[in-house]
């Protein structure tokens, strides 16, 4: 996460199997260990634009260095 110019916060993914970075977090909400990330950014494998829409829900591990969870793609459909 990085703090903005305007006092908000922007965060990233890294799909570092598919050798995709910087997938934009649209919302990143954190209520206790529960944290659900919402992504809606349009990546550019092999140069073309590609919508990538989807959810990921997890809880922060007990060291506060880990996350577990879940992520579902919506948008491309997963094959």
């Amino acid at each position: 996460m990085v703090k903005a110019s305007d006092v908000s916060v922007a965060s990233t993914f890294d799909n570092v199997d598919e050798g995709i970075l910087g997938i934009k977090v649209k919302a990143l909400t954190v209520k206790g260990d529960d944290i659900t990330v919402v992504i809606d950014d349009v990546i550019h494998p092999n140069g073309q634009d590609l919508p990538l829409v989807g959810t990921f829900v997890g809880k922060l591990g007990k060291d506060g260095n880990q996350v577990a969870g879940t992520r579902t793609q919506t948008q491309p459909q997963p094959e």
